[in-house]
């Protein structure tokens, strides 16, 4: 939603269209390589010390 609903802003900062489909490859390996780091990498020490997103809130 976010890529969407500043495309109009990002493209006038950055000088890119983020709808453009040649990009589309692009933004899948991004997500893709997100999602597998987020699931690979180590827990918190903070969320496993018990000060997690309880002490957050």
């Amino acid at each position: 939603m976010f890529r969407i609903s500043n495309r109009h802003t990002f493209g006038a900062i950055f000088g890119i269209d983020l709808l453009d489909p040649g990009r589309r490859d692009h933004y899948r390996q991004l997500v893709g390589d997100m999602i597998v780091s987020y699931l690979t990498s180590p827990p918190d020490a903070s969320y496993e010390a018990g000060q997690g997103e309880e002490a957050h809130h």
